[in-house]
């Protein structure tokens, strides 16, 4: 019948055009994908890519299970696009073995304009460069050894608190006022307190307090840039950024010259870093800096996401994190590291020794990067949180435009308060009154970030970690986590260094060899805008390729500059090093070696250790123990001292015990026409002294002394030691046993 033969052909069409759909389908979906490898294609088109799965924002946990992958693009008609693509399951493959050789002047693999490859290649890293593991696997040749660190090795779930001198005084930074709380008469020093790195005319290197009397409670004006309030014996001190508007109108011109210089000139702004003995394991464990981890994962996979957090705290990415599991720090010493970074400058055992001895930073140096940054129009500051001299010393940064005071960490005994038992669990932090160190120059770096000023270089280094408990940086956790999401919200143009300038060792496990390569092995993020990385993915590739090849402090000083530049990288001007390499623009050579990257043989990780049994130890250890010990008791047996008259307070030292000796042949390459290997024997010696008593790091070859370190905290000899002496070799007073 008509009826039936009628529905047999709409049957039959329905199928064709079913099929004709499909064909049209997949030829669509071809063409996009094609599309999106194009060359030709802007570098842009990424605009987004939201991982979608219960409607809840991507996280990095969230990459191994199944579930769809929305990708928007623009083409260059600025049309979007829009195509749905089932993500891989959880049985994704990892990359185990070593990559292609890519040396300096070859292109990293395009993979910031390929959503999948670049989630593919982010998942494959992660495990290798945000884990607790001391040595974990690398692509390049530098092998570090990776033994296991002491289960024990820390504790969890502290809390550190400031409650030897309560909360009176509140401080509104809008209104620059100070709300004490304090009934009855109470003083105020508002007088800078700004450390001289010679003494003063009161024969101190601050100047010396003006007291003005109150009575309470009330609201004071504050504008100055430090205020010391003494209620009923006990302290509140604040701080806070005193603008110089004449100053920065001066810079402003500078800056609007320099922009001017070439076309599309687009200066960023920065932020370092420097949390003091900080390895790449210890960020990453669970009494490290976990809360801190856990954003920058979330910035790590910002090209495939376009929002991260949970429903009631959602963060938005508008940079990028990159981790780097093989930068090697040069021991255990700030300014051996901080540097090259800064100056692009090697720092020598002697320049470390003058360091220590004078408290003054008086190695003459081209120019620091502030400098670099001060002659083309930016503002810049550099804060310390223990003094604020320039790696450990008094000398400050004159240069920079802005720089908190000193705070009384010494004079009023908070240091020796530190980490006081107040209860099971509890512990007295990093404190200055009733806050945290570390929060005075996170607030005033913050303040100097929030000036409605183009191009900004700030700076600030944090001692927190630098004491022998393994959890002290965790006190610090929350304050920078919400430190850095503030920043990076607040300043879209803000690049991040954050990083340790070196490792430490354990200190209650000396003869524990991961110490040795944490020391060397320092925890380093850079973070980039994404608004840089669309515009020049090839950033991104470099750096995903280069972030487990070998990396000194030189390469951090060249990229720096380079991006003072941006977008005209390559038209860096001024000093740099012959052992620098962009990060931006090239990759490093799986091959490098220690000496080629600047990294003396006796600092390299990439050198194995062998631990020699103490059945092995011979007269020769005991030998070179000597000769140590000899070194120690030198420092204050000089014939200046001598002839002064003035007896040292320093004792001499006695060999208590040997504690360990590792071995090593390093393999040194000799850089010329005719290039050679060349094996030395190295002897990593960790020796006790009677005296303190005090624990010492000796690094020596057969011949001569390399390096010799004090390893327990030498800070306690502060009161009594001979300061024509380095306070690291002036034991002057004894301690209980046991005391660090």
């Amino acid at each position: 019948p008509p009826t039936r033969s009628m529905a047999i052909f709409q049957r039959r069409l329905f199928l064709i055009l079913v099929a004709l759909f499909v064909v049209c389908l997949i030829a669509t979906w071809n063409t996009f994908f094609r599309k999106l490898d194009t060359p030709g294609l802007e570098s842009d088109i990424l605009e987004s890519i939201a991982f979608r799965k219960r409607n809840a924002p991507l996280r990095p946990r969230d990459l191994n299970s199944p579930g769809t992958v929305t990708i928007v693009v623009k083409d260059a008609s600025s049309v979007n696009k829009t195509a749905t693509v089932t993500k891989a399951g959880s049985d994704h493959s990892k990359r185990t073995g070593k990559s292609a050789s890519h040396h300096a002047a070859v292109p990293a693999p395009q993979l910031f304009a390929d959503p999948q490859r670049l989630l593919k290649r982010l998942r494959e890293l992660e495990d290798r460069l945000t884990t607790s593991e001391v040595g974990p696997p690398s692509d390049s040749d530098c092998q570090a050894m990776n033994p296991k660190a002491p289960a024990n090795l820390g504790r969890d779930g502290l809390l550190w608190v400031c409650n030897f001198s309560r909360t009176f005084v509140l401080q509104d930074r809008e209104r620059r006022t100070l709300d004490v709380k304090c009934n009855g008469n109470f003083k105020v020093n508002f007088v800078d307190r700004e450390e001289n790195d010679s003494p003063r005319q009161n024969g101190r290197f601050v100047n010396d307090p003006v007291w003005e009397e109150y009575t309470g409670p009330t609201v004071l004006p504050f504008k100055s840039k430090y205020a010391d309030v003494e209620c009923n014996g006990q302290h509140n001190y604040r701080t806070q950024l005193v603008p110089d508007p004449a100053m920065e109108a001066k810079q402003r011109e500078l800056y609007d010259q320099f922009v001017k210089s070439k076309e599309g000139l687009t200066p960023l702004s920065f932020l370092s870093i420097s949390i003091d003995a900080v390895s790449r394991a210890q960020m990453y464990r669970s009494f490290g800096l976990p809360r801190t981890a856990d954003l920058l994962k979330r910035l790590y996979y910002a090209p495939v996401t376009n929002f991260s957090g949970d429903s009631a705290h959602l963060v938005p990415l508008t940079h990028q994190a990159f981790f780097f599991n093989r930068v090697n720090s040069i021991s255990g010493y700030t300014a051996m590291n901080l540097v090259p970074m800064y100056a692009g400058e090697s720092f020598s055992m002697e320049d470390e020794r003058e360091r220590v001895r004078h408290s003054k930073f008086v190695k003459p140096v081209k120019e620091f990067v502030w400098q670099y940054a001060a002659k083309r129009g930016y503002i810049t500051s550099y804060a310390v949180d223990t003094g604020n001299g320039l790696f450990g010393t008094r000398t400050v940064c004159k240069d920079c435009h802005y720089r908190p005071g000193c705070l009384p960490h010494w004079e009023h005994g908070w240091v020796k308060k530190e980490n006081t038992v107040l209860k099971d669990g509890v512990l007295s932090g990093f404190c200055e009154g009733d806050g945290m160190v570390f929060d005075y120059i996170m607030n005033y770096s913050r303040q100097v970030l929030q000036r409605d000023y183009p191009a900004k270089w700030v700076a600030f280094d944090s001692a927190v970690h630098h004491r022998p408990e393994p959890e002290a940086i965790n006190q610090m956790d929350g304050s920078l986590l919400k430190f850095l999401e503030a920043a990076l919200q607040e300043n879209k143009n803000l690049v991040v260094f954050l990083f340790g300038d070196h490792g430490k060792p354990y200190t209650e496990f000396p003869d524990h060899i991961g110490g040795h390569y944490e020391t060397l092995l320092p925890f380093f993020t850079m973070i980039l805008p994404l608004d840089v990385l669309k515009r020049r993915p090839d950033f991104a590739d470099n750096l995903l390729e280069n972030s487990q090849r070998l990396i000194s402090f030189y390469d951090v000083h060249t990229t720096i500059k380079s991006l003072m530049h941006y977008p005209h990288v390559e038209n860096v001007e001024g000093h740099l090093s012959r052992e620098g390499i962009n990060l931006l623009t090239n990759v490093i050579s799986p091959h490098r070696r220690c000496a080629e990257a600047g990294i003396p043989d006796w600092a390299c990780a990439c050198n194995t250790m062998r631990e020699m049994p103490e059945s092995e130890w011979t007269a020769e250890v005991q030998t070179l123990v000597g000769k140590a010990i000899d070194d120690i008791n030198s420092q204050h047996k000089t014939e200046a001292i001598v002839s002064s008259g003035k007896k040292s307070t320093c004792q001499d030292v006695q060999l208590d015990k040997v504690q360990l000796v590792y071995v090593g042949d390093n393999i040194r390459k000799t850089l010329g026409s005719k290039q050679s290997l060349e094996r030395e024997v190295e002897f990593t010696i960790n020796f006790a002294v009677v005296q303190g008593p005090a624990v010492f790091k000796l690094v020596t070859t057969r011949d001569s002394i390399v390096s010799l370190k004090q390893m327990t905290r030498y800070a306690k000899y502060k009161e009594c030691h001979d300061e024509r002496v380095s306070i690291e070799f002036c034991i002057c007073k004894n301690f209980p046993k046991g005391t660090m």
